[in-house]
């Protein structure tokens, strides 16, 4: 099976009410034929606690499932998501 990692093009970070922080993300993948793009997120808190993977869409016209959230297993092994979350972003994708 070929495995494909991905290029992070941006980390857009927004505070939210009660310590809330998301992440939006912009990805690429080339799968030979030229890049396709993904947009995703994270969303955690400045107090720790879990991280959630949020929905997933694509701009190239793929069939993508939209509106999924999954919390990430041991968060910790990529930083600290509070401190920077555009940091922990990479190091996920990484």
């Amino acid at each position: 099976m070929t495995e494909y990692t991905p290029t992070v093009e941006s980390v857009r970070v927004t505070r939210g009410v009660a310590g809330q922080l998301a992440a939006d993300v912009t990805l690429s993948y080339d799968y030979g034929s030229g890049p396709v793009r993904v947009t995703s997120g994270f969303v955690g808190s400045v107090y720790g606690g879990p991280v959630t993977a949020i929905g997933s869409e694509t701009d190239e016209g793929f069939q993508v499932v939209r509106g999924w959230q999954v919390r990430v297993t041991d968060p910790d092994r990529y930083g600290d998501f509070a401190t920077d979350p555009k940091a922990w972003v990479e190091r996920f994708y990484a």
